[in-house]
């Protein structure tokens, strides 16, 4: 027997009913999860989604992060090094850098992070870094971020992630996955970075073992 019409509107009724309170509560934890991203990026950023991010001048994507580079103690960013999207900075070539100190960190679209440039004349040109691949590859990001910490223990585990603090771009902990073999990221831990120094060479050395109780990094 079908039922009546006035039935099969009330079903329906109730069946919006059902799903607008899980619709509030999705719109709900994602704007939690939301506010609780840019919670933790006030305090700590990704270099890693730093390395994927763009540069803008507030409005539009200007240029996009090609490597970011250390100070000399390998304690702070230096350098935002960047590729030119068009004419917007006022530059002759293509890629140049920008000083941290002229770089503003806002959460942008998805998960990576938007470096903010309001003065585009800070855009300085390549060759205005007195500085050569050579002596910056001890400080390049992209090249710590292919390397491993090597403890006191003798064990050596790759670094997956480097985290620091936006607004002074001072280092704030070294990522590394405790089980490399794992196909899931599922123990990443924190190595404060004040536990970590970088040799001559390149090379990160942490003055604790393995062993030690480091914060696990919650993706």
């Amino acid at each position: 027997m079908t039922p009546p019409k006035w039935t099969m509107i009330a079903l329906a009724a109730a069946g919006l009913g059902m799903v607008a309170p899980a619709m509030a509560q999705n719109n709900d934890w994602a704007m939690q999860r939301e506010q609780q991203r840019q919670a933790n990026m006030a305090e700590r950023v990704s270099a890693e989604e730093m390395l994927d991010g763009d540069i803008s001048n507030g409005f539009n994507p200007i240029a996009s992060v090609d490597d970011l580079i250390l100070s000399p103690d390998g304690r702070q960013v230096q350098y935002v090094l960047f590729d030119q999207r068009g004419l917007y900075f006022p530059l002759n070539s293509g890629n140049g850098f920008v000083e941290w100190s002229n770089v503003d960190v806002r959460p942008g679209f998805g998960f990576d992070p938007e470096l903010v440039v309001s003065d585009v004349e800070s855009g300085k040109e390549p060759q205005e870094i007195a500085l050569t691949r050579s002596q910056a590859n001890r400080r390049m990001v992209s090249n710590l971020l292919d390397s491993s910490l090597t403890f006191t223990d003798g064990r050596t585990l790759p670094v997956s992630d480097i985290l620091f603090h936006p607004d002074t771009g001072m280092l704030s902990d070294y990522v590394v996955q405790m089980n490399a073999d794992s196909l899931f990221d599922d123990d990443q831990r924190r190595v404060p970075a004040s536990m970590v120094t970088v040799d001559a060479n390149g090379g990160l050395r942490v003055n604790q073992p393995t062993n030690y109780r480091y914060e696990v990094w919650v993706l």
